[in-house]
């Protein structure tokens, strides 16, 4: 079989790249790495250098207006000033410092922090929660004690110095403070870089920048949000721009009362480094194709050495096919090295197998012959007797699936009987149940009955009341109508009685001062018969609400009576209903117990169906059992004459390939 892979010669030209390569390229990656690693520490020592150079001179710029500060600071008539509040005195003498020695804003103040006067490019600091800081914290210290230092500003950033105000001597106590300072701008950060030689930038922790030069933006500081926020001291990164390096490096800012206000950012261009990292790129350029051209010399030579090897790698390939005709050159078996040692070896070898084939060949010819014509006489015998044993086996394989079909099926029959038997059982329990349900209904269809009748009592005994009431409603009718008419005689005689009082006191005032007393009696048997009429008059309308009641009632009553009539009616019929069920509940019952005897009947037989089917059903199992022993015998009979059959084939296809291979040596 062919074997497929790297040659030898391409596994010794990988080795050799690999080992002339592999500690180079190692040996140029440490040299470069411990480079680098001495480039970044002495570049983060450049820029961490020129960081605090920074924060130095910043210090300074505002440590600059200590002098006059302590010159206004320390003057009486500064402090006299202040105490009595003179602000053209202030404005002229000390707010004019702005414009001299570098300050840009001035801010006066009492000894409480009210501003006196401000002047110069901060207008809104003076009134500042920043500048209310400053005044607190000057405060509490010595009437002598002056703080500088850098600030953030409503703009932006500015270096401060506050003073407080007191006498020559500097021993009274502050009547107010004196703040100098100078707004830091892109022009202030210059000055700075044309001594530390970096650029710088300082960021507010509103966002607030101002750096000194414009290639530096808030995107450009984003990079080092953790200092700015306080999570770290310090953050140190290169970058290259254009093929320049350059080394970033951020630290916290912070104000004169050493609070965080920001952070200090400085860029600082790395020119010797980026020298050097150029220097060492053209080296390694150098170096790798010194290496290449090294690599294909030898490549050259390994060829030139490895060229007799391949050659009789192919002879050796060749007689591996089967063919004994190819010889190892001459030149090769000259040579004195390991290859002359192969060659001379490879070549008696060939000579050896050209003999030992050629006596193979005539000998295994002869025994194909004979294996050839014995495996076929022993594959026909060997195939009529599959023949009867497959017959054999199919027969008794049929048997015993009829037998085992018979077995399911009655095993099946045994089942659906012990179903139906539980089946028979529960219509048993059923019917025991539905029979005294039935019992139940026709106890209570008598009951019913029973209360029906009870019901129908009780409404005649309402229709008689019914009865009773309408009667007494009629007569009350009746009564109603006398009581009106002797109403009628009342109002009538009340009139007549009105008319005689009426003609009692004419005649009373015709008789004059005899008749006075009669008048009175006049008098009095008139309002008599007023009141006799007003109450007849109210007697008449409550005899007509009375008559209006009785007339309602009388509906009522006519139609309570139609209505018990009706209930009457219906009382009888759900009595006879109730009669019917009780009879029919009473069939019915007798009717489920016949059903349960017959139930019970068929349950006892389903038994011994069941049993009998058990039995026959054992017996066909056994039967099955017995057919398939019989099937799996000729089953195994039927292998071995299989296998016979098999090893008759193999043996003759044995002899037709040694026959094939022996074919295929070319002597």
């Amino acid at each position: 079989m062919k074997r497929f892979g790297l040659s030898l010669a391409y596994q010794i030209m990988i080795l050799v790249i690999v080992l002339s390569f592999l500690p180079a390229i190692l040996g140029n990656l440490y040299t470069n790495y411990r480079v680098q690693n001495d480039l970044n520490g002495v570049n983060q020592a450049q820029v961490m250098s020129s960081d605090q150079a920074s924060h130095q001179l910043l210090l300074q710029m505002a440590n600059s207006f200590a002098g006059v500060a302590n010159s206004d600071g320390e003057w009486t008539q500064g402090m006299q000033a202040i105490q009595k509040k003179n602000i053209p005195f202030i404005k002229s003498n000390i707010l004019n410092a702005v414009g001299s020695g570098g300050v840009t804003f001035t801010i006066v103040t009492d000894a409480n922090g009210n501003v006196l006067g401000e002047s110069g490019d901060q207008p809104n600091l003076a009134t500042s929660s920043v500048f209310a800081s400053l005044i607190k914290a000057m405060q509490g210290k010595s009437s002598t004690t002056m703080m500088s230092g850098v600030i953030n500003t409503p703009t932006g950033f500015a270096v401060l110095t506050i003073t407080p105000s007191s006498n020559n001597a500097g021993t009274a106590p502050a009547a107010g403070y004196l703040a100098f300072g100078a707004t830091v701008s892109t022009e202030t950060l210059q000055t700075v870089k044309q001594v530390t030689g970096s650029d710088l930038a300082l960021q507010a922790q509103s966002g607030q920048l101002v750096s000194s030069t414009s290639a530096i933006q808030s995107s450009t500081l984003a990079p080092f949000a953790s200092v700015l926020n306080g999570k770290q001291s310090s953050q140190f990164s290169t970058s290259t721009t254009n093929g320049m390096l350059n080394a970033s490096y951020a630290t916290p800012l912070t104000n004169l009362l050493g609070q965080p206000i920001g952070l200090l950012y400085t860029l600082k261009p790395l020119v010797a480094s980026s020298k050097i990292n150029s220097d060492l790129a053209s080296m390694n350029d150098i170096l790798f194709v010194i290496h290449i051209a090294l690599l294909i010399v030898l490549l050259l030579i390994l060829a030139s050495r490895l060229q007799p090897l391949r050659r009789v790698s192919k002879i050796l390939l060749t007689v591996s096919e089967g063919s004994l005709k190819e010889t190892v050159p001459t030149r090769f078996l000259r040579r004195t090295d390991e290859v002359g040692v192969i060659a001379t070896a490879t070549s008696q070898m060939i000579e050896q197998l050209r003999n030992t084939i050629s006596s193979m060949v005539t000998e295994i010819m002869g025994v194909s012959d004979n294996v050839a014509t014995s495996s076929k006489d022993l594959a026909i015998t060997s195939e009529q007797n599959l023949e009867t044993v497959t017959s054999i086996s199919q027969s008794a394989e049929v048997m015993a699936e009829r037998a085992q079909d018979q077995a399911d099926k009655i095993g099946v029959i045994a089942i659906t009987m012990q179903e139906m038997e539980k089946a028979l059982h529960q219509m048993v329990q059923s019917s025991e149940k539905a029979s005294e349900m039935a019992d139940d209904a026709s106890t209570s269809a008598k009951y019913g009955v029973t209360t029906i009748e009870q019901l129908e009592t009780k409404i005649a005994d309402i229709a008689k009341d019914s009865n009773i009431l309408s009667d007494g409603i009629d007569q009350l009718g009746k009564r109603s109508q006398e009581i009106r008419k002797i109403v009628d005689a009342i109002t009538e005689i009340a009139e007549q009685t009105h008319l005689l009082s009426l003609n009692a006191a004419i005649e009373a005032a015709r008789a004059g001062d005899s008749g006075k007393g009669f008048a009175v009696v006049a008098v009095e048997v008139q309002k008599l018969a007023d009141q006799s009429a007003t109450s007849a008059g109210k007697i008449q309308e409550l005899v007509t609400a009375i008559q209006q009641d009785v007339a309602k009632v009388v509906v009522t009553a006519t139609s309570t009576d139609r209505s018990v009539k009706e209930g009457l009616t219906a009382v009888s019929g759900a009595r006879t209903a109730f009669t019917d069920i009780g009879q029919s509940v009473q069939h019915v019952a007798d009717q489920l117990m016949s059903m349960l005897s017959a139930i019970e009947e068929i349950s006892s037989s389903s038994d011994d169906v069941a049993k009998t089917m058990d039995a026959v059903s054992d017996i066909s199992k056994g039967n099955a059992f017995e057919s398939r022993l019989v099937s799996n015998m000729t089953q195994k009979q039927l292998t071995s004459t299989q296998g016979l059959r098999d090893a008759a084939d193999a043996l003759t296809e044995m002899a037709n390939q040694l026959e094939i291979a022996i074919k295929r040596f070319e002597v």
